[in-house]
């Protein structure tokens, strides 16, 4: 009997948020337009109703509707799930007082950063400021900033290090492209069905270039009609109000993403998309940790800063970077970057015990390594080296920045299909064991460093099919 209540409510609730985003209402115009077409019968409403919403496409609408809904707020079908709840929260207790902790030091990082430049988090931006914003809106690389007094608030390096530090109080010590042809050929009828689930079996083996924004449309629902209207909001706060992480942000972009061969043609649009994110105050309600500032006399006092509730960290551009190559309109991008962050990139960057946060995907990598290749993990381990620290970037970035762009994205193809992070640490661990006879070679750190510095000539389909292949006749 409880299931069954638990199952009437979370049909209340899903029904409740499509009927807040005007999906219901959209569904019942249409239905009224078949119910008054030749093709419903009176003597027999439902069952023709239901051949008419079938042929008509609408009932795969509906479908894509509730899959979009619940991946993006699973809280929906599991209303305990819902944010603030005590099941949300990070059960292992050493973890939460780990993110509390790293939480607090990004806080005096920026604070003291405050302090150093005799400046507020956030204030009211001067009416000059503001003029030039606006008018170089679509040209924010001209802006003439200084940022020399700016430095990022932390590094992956600077997270890892933390990371590693980490013990568990109750764990005991143990010792030690290419893409078939007749799949291209399918994939027009797969976009003519206009169904997620069966885009996301298509997209397993990669998204065909040309077809990629079409195929990412599909499974990920975006970019929507309010995208637009969206963004123009959040810039109108950029023009209002000035943050200390703008400038941040700004130099951040410059020294990574702008200063990459690969992306830097993409200055503008990356400023207008990380602007906007800083101020997109949507984002909190689907992040289990929320950068929130206690108030120094009254924690009545407290509020969430940046207004999206996220620090970024040193390289966060290149979470936008590649998305720029399918789009030209900053619009499309942000709604691209906004639906992969609130799905994926949120987990890499906090301390948690969630199955694909980084600590696991990081436990995931060195496990597979041990089992795959043990002597070269045993000569990394006698020379002092942490595989870990090699890759770590790789994992915190999803690639970005470290793959050429086709193939970050043709790792991302599979992110989405298979709807897991889990791919990104069976990747790096395949490409340690590809690079094994110079790796057996080296006797440092930055020796090894060096080794993985280029990964230009690296193919993510081949390499993890080679992979696979060889899992399967293991």
């Amino acid at each position: 009997m409880a299931n069954g209540c638990e199952s009437g409510r979370s049909k209340q609730i899903l029904f409740q948020h499509l009927k807040d985003k005007k999906i219901v209402d959209e569904v019942f115009s249409q239905m009224k337009l078949l119910a008054a077409s030749e093709d419903v019968e009176e003597s027999s409403l439902w069952e023709t109703l239901r051949e008419a919403m079938i042929s008509s496409g609408l009932s795969r609408f509906i479908q894509n509707q509730v899959n979009y809904s619940i991946e993006r707020h699973p809280w929906l079908v599991f209303p305990s799930h819902a944010l603030g709840s005590s099941s949300l929260s990070e059960p292992l207790l050493h973890l939460n007082k780990a993110q509390a902790g790293w939480q607090r030091r990004l806080h005096k990082s920026l604070q003291s950063m405050c302090a150093e430049l005799n400046t507020t988090l956030l204030r009211p931006r001067r009416p000059e400021n503001k003029t030039a914003f606006q008018q170089k809106w679509n040209a924010l690389s001209t802006l003439d900033l200084d940022l020399t007094v700016y430095r990022p608030v932390y590094s992956p390096r600077d997270f890892l290090e933390v990371l590693i530090t980490l013990k568990n109080p109750n764990r005991h010590e143990d010792t030690l492209s290419s893409i078939p042809s007749d799949y291209v050929k399918h994939v027009g009828l797969v976009l003519d069905r206009d169904d997620a689930m069966l885009t996301k079996e298509f997209a397993k083996l990669g998204c065909p270039h040309g077809l990629r924004t079409r195929l990412w449309s599909h499974i990920l629902g975006v970019p929507g009609p309010q995208d637009a209207e969206h963004m123009e909001t959040l810039k109108s706060s950029v023009f209002s109000h000035e943050l200390l992480l703008d400038y941040i942000v700004i130099k951040d972009t410059q020294l990574t993403a702008c200063n990459d061969d690969q992306y830097f043609v993409y200055e503008d649009t990356l400023y207008q998309v990380l602007l906007c994110f800083l101020r997109d105050k949507t984002i909190p309600q689907y992040l289990t940790h929320v950068s929130v500032f206690q108030g120094k006399k009254d924690e009545s006092q407290s509020f969430i800063y940046p207004l999206s509730g996220v620090i970024p960290f040193y390289g966060f551009s290149m979470y936008v970077a590649p998305i720029c190559y399918l789009y030209e309109e900053p619009e499309k991008v942000y709604g691209f970057f906004r639906e992969f962050y609130i799905r994926y990139w949120k987990r890499l960057h906090v301390i948690d015990s969630s199955p694909e946060g980084i600590l696991s995907l990081t436990a995931l990598f060195e496990h597979l390594l041990l089992v795959s290749d043990p002597h070269l993990f045993s000569h990394l381990h006698s020379k002092h080296i942490e595989p870990c620290s090699m890759v770590f970037k790789w994992l915190m970035r999803g690639f970005a920045g470290s793959l050429r762009p086709e193939q970050v994205l043709f790792l991302w193809d599979l992110i989405l299909a298979y709807d897991s992070l889990l791919i990104v640490p069976v990747l790096a661990a395949a490409i340690l064991s590809l690079r094994r006879e110079n790796l057996l070679a080296v006797s440092t750190l930055q020796a090894a460093e060096a080794v993985l510095a280029d990964l230009s000539s690296i193919k993510v389909i081949p390499l993890l099919r080679l992979v696979f292949s060889k899992c399967c006749t293991s």
